[in-house]
């Protein structure tokens, strides 16, 4: 009973593909085993009265024309795609997929995605800055070494778009200005890249050991600057204080007279 109320369910909004890319999709994809599996991996296609239409696993594609008896399937062998939105539910076994049909689960976790990259554009902030990146890159190349176990710091080697998901987060791919964001992004690697501080092999890129002197550089202008600014500000309040003590001693000699 539980495993035709499922299949009916699915057979009313298939898969047109087998990785559906509509914004506006609803649908499932299905897979399933037989009970005493004399049938390899099944994709559900449709189904009719007590039989059910699938393609059956050739060794390398789903592409095997075939037909199951509902009561051969085995319901925790269900393995179920459903494509809403913007997110793929997937479920195992048929008391799973009960469970989320009836409770709008694909419905509530859309909604719950939708709040996150809302509040995600909102927050977002692309890193334009050179040294910025550059420091973000470092640190994230080191990481990627000590993990790995790995003595060279400058293993990490990633495409710009690759980096750019890593610094920014994969929802970036749903912000409504990627495009100019990604290309802003690569071409900032490219300057660095120029400049020697990023090394670009096979479309790749990495951190160069160039770029410890160039940080470094950075931090030595940057304290210089601000000792400027911290000279400018004492010097801007002697001068007020020199102000203050003639207009003092204007007014003192001008009510003594």
């Amino acid at each position: 009973m539980k495993i035709s109320w499922v299949l009916n369910r699915i057979n009313r909004l298939p898969a047109p593909e087998f990785i559906p890319t509509d914004p506006k999709r609803n649908c499932y994809s299905t897979y399933f085993h037989t009970w005493d599996k004399s049938a390899d991996r099944c994709m559900f296609k449709s189904i009719a009265g007590e039989n059910v239409s699938c393609l059956a696993w050739d060794g390398g594609r789903f592409s095997k024309e075939t037909s199951v008896a509902v009561s051969d399937i085995d319901p925790d062998t269900i393995h179920i795609f459903h494509w809403y939105r913007r997110i793929d539910l997937r479920t195992f076994g048929t008391r799973s997929f009960i469970f989320n049909e009836l409770t709008f689960r694909a419905f509530w976790r859309n909604l719950r995605e939708i709040v996150l990259q809302n509040q995600y554009n909102r927050s977002f902030r692309l890193r334009q800055e050179r040294q910025d990146v550059l420091r973000e890159l470092l640190e994230r190349s080191i990481s990627f070494s000590k993990n790995a176990n790995r003595i060279d710091p400058f293993t990490a080697k990633k495409s710009a778009l690759e980096w750019f998901f890593d610094i920014h987060g994969e929802r970036a791919a749903q912000h409504p200005e990627y495009n100019e964001h990604s290309l802003r992004f690569k071409a900032l690697l490219q300057s660095l890249v120029a400049s020697n501080d990023l090394k670009e092999e096979d479309h790749k890129i990495s951190v160069a050991p160039l770029s410890f002197v160039s940080l470094a550089n950075f931090e030595l202008e940057e304290r210089r600057h601000q000792d400027q600014l911290s000279t400018n500000r004492r010097i801007a309040s002697l001068t007020a204080v020199l102000v203050l003590i003639a207009a003092a001693q204007a007014a003192i000699e001008f009510t003594s007279s």
